[in-house]
């Protein structure tokens, strides 16, 4: 059906694209649909974004759009798509944004204006050596995602440890560190070294982890892993990034911050 509808929709575009999004929402159907669309997408784009941005719109239509639409790779579908992040659904939201992050990856040269990012949240190699007790957040005492990660820490049962390798200076070293630069408000959450195991000491695990496994050959699948401890971290940076998108104020750096001083470009980026 997919390959019909989608030659029915180039041939009278616009009444069949209307009548392919509606079956977005159709509970056998939508796959079909959503396979013709994919097939059409640069050709309906604003059909597509019509849709997304339509608040009367069924909301299972227009959570399913996204991922059309990230089959484009399109500067309109992308801008269409910065617009259904200010959506009032979460899902929406979610969604608009993995597609713009695949959108991103597929044609680097799309411009997402610097406003429209209001945080960072770096998720990275996560120590799933012992169960978690506590988590460290790298950049957390710049800006006010240290207390966000404390919200959802605490939401976890989890505390928040310093920095316990300041020397190495991992937040201006990561990934996170090129947000920073422009001015965005960044946080690095890492598990802890706090083992939840008091058979294991922690630190010990993770430095010889550290020397002997990462960025090695045998750092592949058939290590042991404590995959509980990989969900609560998952869990902690999700809880995290949910706590910002429902705010309804942007992550703002501390009161003379820094970082915040120096690379903050606007008024509303500071505290």
């Amino acid at each position: 059906m997919g390959t019909q509808l989608a030659g029915a929709i180039n041939a009278n575009r616009k009444p069949i694209a209307d009548f392919a999004i509606v079956l977005l929402a159709h509970p056998e159907l939508h796959r079909q649909a959503a396979q013709a669309l994919r097939r059409v997408a640069p050709r309906v784009t604003g059909q597509l974004l019509d849709a997304l941005l339509d608040p009367t719109m069924d909301f299972v239509v227009r959570r399913r759009i996204p991922a059309i639409l990230a089959t484009t790779a399109s500067q309109r579908a992308a801008d269409g798509l910065l617009a259904g992040i200010r959506d009032e659904r979460f899902e929406v939201r979610y969604a608009c944004g993995r597609a713009l992050l695949e959108m991103t990856q597929a044609n680097t040269q799309l411009v997402i204006p610097r406003e429209s990012i209001i945080a960072n949240l770096n998720v990275d190699s996560p120590l799933m050596l012992y169960p978690i007790k506590d988590v460290v957040v790298f950049g957390g005492e710049h800006s006010s995602l240290g207390r966000t990660f404390e919200q959802a820490a605490s939401h976890l049962g989890l505390s928040i440890s310093p920095d316990p390798m300041p020397e190495e200076v991992i937040f201006v070293r990561s990934d996170q560190f090129p947000f920073v630069r422009q001015g965005i408000p960044a946080a690095f959450a890492i598990v802890g070294l706090e083992s939840g195991d008091p058979e294991v000491d922690g630190a010990t695990a993770a430095r010889t982890w550290l020397a002997t496994v990462y960025h090695t050959p045998k750092d592949d699948f058939s290590q042991t892993m404590d995959f509980e401890t990989g969900t609560i971290y998952a869990r902690v940076n999700f809880l995290a990034g949910y706590l910002v998108a429902q705010s309804s104020e942007r992550p703002t750096w501390n009161d003379g911050d820094f970082f915040g001083t120096l690379f903050a470009g606007t008024q509303e980026a500071r505290r």
